[in-house]
C-alpha cells in the first residue's frame, strides 16, 4: 500500500503552482475516500500482483471481497478487463524499451516529508554487468474514466522520476545519455490509445527537482498568498482558499432568468448522450478512413506490433534442443511469446539471437490520431482490395 507523504506525487503540480496550499489546508480534514478512490486502489492491488507474479490471473479474484479504507469492496469483472488491459499495455512498453527490471509499488522518499509510491519503475543497463542506465520508466496507472491523462510535462511522473534518481543512484549511475520514459497506462473506453509515454532526459528531471525543492521551500516558510486555477482542484483548502472565495461572486455567475443558464441546464441534461455520440463518431471516422475516405486533420497508423513465432512448433523444437533451457522456461501450457522467452534466455545466459530469424512483427490492427502524429500513416488496405476486385471485373 502506499505511504502518503506531506510532499508527495498526486499533489506535486499543485505544490509548484500554489506553495500557500499547504499552509492553507493543513487544518483541514481530508475527507472520506470517494468510491472511484476506493475501486482504484482495488484494481492498483490486482496489477500490482500481476506485475510480481506472471502466472497470477486476475480472473479468478473475481467476487472477491478486499477491505479498502475500511470499506468492503468486492471485485467485479470491470475491475478485472481493466487490470488485464492495463497488464497487457505494460507488457507492450516493457518490450519496447527492453527493461531487464521491472518493479511495482516502489516506494521512495528523500525525506521525511517528500515522497511517494511509483506503481512501476523499470529500467535496464547499456551492457551487461554495467551500472550505466540506459533506459528508465516511470510509469502511473490510472483507473478512472473520468478525466482522461497525459505524460508530457507530467508533475505526478517528474516528480517520481526525479524521486526514484534520488533513491537509484546509489547503486545506479545516469548519465545525460540515459533515456527516461514518463508513462500513463489508463485503460478507459474514453481514450484511443490506453497507454500514453513521454520520452525525456536526465536535465529535465534533475530541473524539476529544482523547481520542486523551491516551491516546498516556500510552502515550508508559510506562505498564505494562493494561485487559482485548473490545480486547485481536490484541493482539500478549496472551500475556504481566498482565492477561490474571491472569485465566486455574483457578477461572476450566470443569471437565474438568463437564457444562458437555460442552455447550460439543457447541455447537462444531454451530456452523457453526446459522450456517446462522440464516440460512435471514433468509430465511424476510423472505419471511413479503412475505406480509404480521406478525413481532414487524421490519417490511420498501425497499432504497436507484437513479436509472435513465425512457427510455433519450430520454435518449440528449436528450444528443447537449446542448452540451458528447461521445458518450464519455454512452456506455459502453450509456447511463451517471444518477448517473454527472451526474458527467459537473459536470466540462463542463453543467447537469443540464434533464435530472432524465426521471429517477424505483427500488428494487431490500425488506431485513429491527429496528423500531426509522427508515425507514417497506413494504406486503407479495404478500400484498395475492392478497387482491385472492381479492376480485374
Amino acid at each position: 500500500m502506499s505511504i502518503h507523504y506531506k510532499f508527495g506525487g498526486s499533489t506535486a503540480g499543485r505544490t509548484i503552482k500554489c506553495p500557500a496550499w499547504h499552509n492553507l489546508a493543513k487544518n483541514m480534514p481530508s475527507g472520506p475516500a470517494s468510491m472511484a478512490a476506493m475501486e482504484g486502489t482495488l484494481m492498483h492491488l490486482l496489477f500490482e500482483r500481476g506485475v510480481e507474479d506472471e502466472e497470477f490471473e486476475p480472473a479468478v479474484m473475481l467476487g472477491e471481497m478486499k477491505i479498502i479504507d475500511g470499506q468492503e469492496l468486492y471485485v467485479k469483472g470491470e475491475h478485472i478487463d481493466k487490470v488485464y488491459t492495463a497488464l497487457e499495455e505494460l507488457e507492450d512498453i516493457v518490450y519496447a524499451y527492453d527493461y531487464e527490471y521491472v518493479l511495482p509499488e516502489v516506494i521512495m522518499n528523500s525525506d521525511d516529508e517528500t515522497g511517494g509510491t511509483a506503481d512501476i519503475i523499470a529500467y535496464n543497463m547499456i551492457a551487461v554487468g554495467s551500472d550505466i542506465v540506459d533506459n528508465f520508466g516511470v510509469h502511473d496507472l490510472k483507473t478512472g474514466d473520468g478525466y482522461m491523462v497525459y505524460a508530457e510535462g507530467n508533475e505526478q511522473l517528474l516528480f517520481y522520476a526525479w524521486q526514484a534518481v534520488e533513491k537509484f543512484k546509489k547503486k545506479l549511475t545516469f548519465t545525460d545519455n540515459t533515456l527516461f520514459q514518463l508513462g500513463i497506462i489508463q485503460p478507459s473506453d474514453r481514450r484511443d490509445d490506453y497507454t500514453d509515454v513521454w520520452e525525456t532526459d536526465l536535465k529535465t528531471i534533475l530541473n524539476f527537482g529544482k523547481v520542486y525543492k523551491q516551491a516546498q521551500k516556500m510552502a515550508k516558510a508559510g506562505i498564505i498568498a494562493p494561485c487559482a486555477g485548473k490545480h486547485c482542484a481536490y484541493c482539500p483548502a478549496m472551500s475556504t482558499c481566498p482565492a477561490k472565495t474571491g472569485m465566486v461572486q455574483v457578477s461572476q455567475r450566470i443569471p437565474s432568468d438568463s437564457t444562458e443558464l437555460v442552455d447550460l441546464i439543457k447541455a447537462m441534461g444531454i451530456v452523457d448522450d453526446v459522450e456517446d455520440w462522440c464516440r460512435a463518431v471514433r468509430k465511424t471516422a476510423h472505419e471511413q478512413l479503412e475505406q480509404g475516405v480521406d478525413i481532414t486533420g487524421f490519417k490511420l497508423v498501425p497499432k504497436r506490433a507484437m513479436r509472435v513465432w513465425n512457427d510455433p512448433t519450430a520454435a518449440l523444437k528449436k528450444f528443447k534442443n537449446a542448452r540451458g533451457l528447461v521445458a518450464e522456461d519455454y512452456l506455459d501450457m502453450k509456447l511463451k511469446s517471444a518477448p517473454q522467452m527472451e526474458k527467459a534466455c537473459k536470466a540462463k545466459g542463453v543467447d537469443f539471437k540464434k533464435f530472432e530469424s524465426m521471429i517477424s512483427l505483427h500488428s494487431s490492427g490500425t488506431t485513429l490520431v491527429k496528423d500531426s502524429d509522427s508515425r507514417t500513416a497506413v494504406l486503407p488496405l479495404a478500400s484498395l482490395a475492392a478497387m482491385a476486385a472492381q479492376i480485374k471485373k
